[in-house]
């Protein structure tokens, strides 16, 4: 009879080694620390590595090559797993009395949390102290300007931060009639400069929302759902812009 001879394994092979590579361990990589990609290719196993020098070399390089690939397409899921955020703005327009600078109204399946409200003043005839307001609204605005979603020229922004996201399909409206006034949920004043004499750079005012421990300010789905971003012009206003930030949500 004929002995069995039993084959051996490649780290016990010459010129075969088993290697420690980052959180690598003897071929298996550690459950705690490793992205679900990882394994999903089927790295967690690793043949040993060749001790010839040009083998080793090429062979290392495609390991850290796979591990940075796995690295990058976790972040790219952990990204892509974000609620939609979009922008909306106007800029260059002329107020010469209270006007809203911007409507924002919910899809019939889509709420919104605002994140950020921002303002640029701009200048008029004297320079004066002026009222901004983000106010809830109830009912559909109408008139002025409706900005077109993922619009390519002009002045006005109405676009996804995210191309894999739908495009938003609720109003989004410079000038015109806001809908009916709800509470104010924000409200300050900001310097308008004069026109004369305007600075080099006229600042823009933010107020950013949804910090630690604080809700943000929220808008539930339906058409007639919304906010405006109200700004008293003065007499000979002119270049103020303004700037809503939201995230969508389908789950109220």
């Amino acid at each position: 009879m004929r002995a069995r001879t039993r084959k051996r394994s490649p780290e016990s092979r010459p010129g075969y080694e088993t290697v420690h590579i980052g959180t690598w361990t003897d071929k298996k990589l550690s459950m705690e620390s490793a992205p679900a990609d990882y394994h999903y290719k089927g790295l967690d196993r690793l043949p040993a590595i060749p001790q010839n020098r040009p083998m080793r070399k090429l062979y290392l390089a495609l390991i850290l090559l796979l591990l940075n690939t796995g690295e990058i397409n976790a972040q790219n899921k952990e990204e892509s797993r974000k609620p939609p955020t979009y922008v909306f703005g106007v800029s260059n327009v002329a107020f010469t009395a209270v006007d809203s600078l911007l409507n924002v109204e919910a899809e019939a399946n889509r709420g919104f949390y605002i994140t950020k409200v921002c303002v640029t003043p701009g200048s008029a005839t004297a320079a004066a102290y002026t009222l901004w307001q983000l106010i809830r609204t109830t009912t559909a605005s109408s008139g002025g300007t409706v900005i077109a979603a993922e619009v390519t020229s002009g002045n006005n922004v109405n676009a996804k931060m995210d191309q894999r996201n739908a495009t938003w399909t609720g109003i989004v409206r410079t000038g015109g009639t806001e809908g009916s006034s709800g509470a104010i949920l924000d409200s300050d004043m900001i310097f308008v400069n004069i026109t004369a004499t305007p600075p080099a750079v006229i600042d823009e005012f933010c107020r950013e929302y949804c910090n630690e421990n604080e809700k943000c300010p929220f808008v539930p789905k339906g058409v007639t759902n919304g906010v405006t971003l109200m700004f008293t012009g003065t007499a000979g206003g002119a270049s103020q812009a303004g700037r809503i930030e939201i995230i969508a949500t389908s789950n109220e």
